[in-house]
């Protein structure tokens, strides 16, 4: 932020409601389990065009943004194989959002044996393009427009739009 925004004098600290992320120097992490949901973005169109009048390429970025409660999946961050004993899985299956049954459903062995987190289950969704599902919730559609700084190879950031989709 301090980089591409010239913002001086960021308070790293949590907010009176608590600690939402990690902060290493560089780069901000989402906790699990924050008051926020998690975060989970693909990228739908990538496009680039000149700008003629400033001698650089602008990029286009489209990312569907999903909000998916993490608190409704087992085993976010570690390994709750508890969670799939049947007759606790077999009710919660059945009450479950059709997003949270759907990566359940397809990567219950993994999680459950403590091979995948649900976190990295959704990742491979997302990777595999298998989302149509996400957008049966609620999500985002976030346009970006950016380019490169010659020099330091930063990303500037010239447009954002968060369009709300239900």
């Amino acid at each position: 932020m301090t980089l591409t925004f010239k913002v001086k004098d960021i308070d790293h600290s949590p907010s009176n409601i608590g600690k939402g992320w990690d902060f290493d120097g560089k780069v901000y992490s989402p906790l699990p389990g924050s008051w926020k949901l998690a975060t989970y973005c693909e990228v739908v169109a990538l496009n680039e065009r000149k700008d003629a009048e400033n001698n650089r390429i602008i990029y286009d970025v489209f990312l569907d943004e999903y909000l998916l409660n993490e608190h409704e999946l087992p085993g976010a961050v570690s390994d709750l194989g508890c969670f799939f004993e049947d007759e606790f899985y077999n009710k919660y299956i059945n009450e479950a959002s059709p997003q949270a049954r759907h990566i359940l459903e397809k990567y219950k062995e993994p999680i459950k044996k403590g091979l995948l987190t649900t976190n990295k289950a959704i990742r491979q969704i997302i990777i595999d393009g298998d989302t149509e599902i996400f957008r049966e919730g609620h999500y985002f559609t976030i346009h970006l427009q950016y380019y490169i700084d010659p020099e330091t190879k930063d990303l500037v950031y010239i447009y954002c739009e968060n369009k709300d989709i239900h």
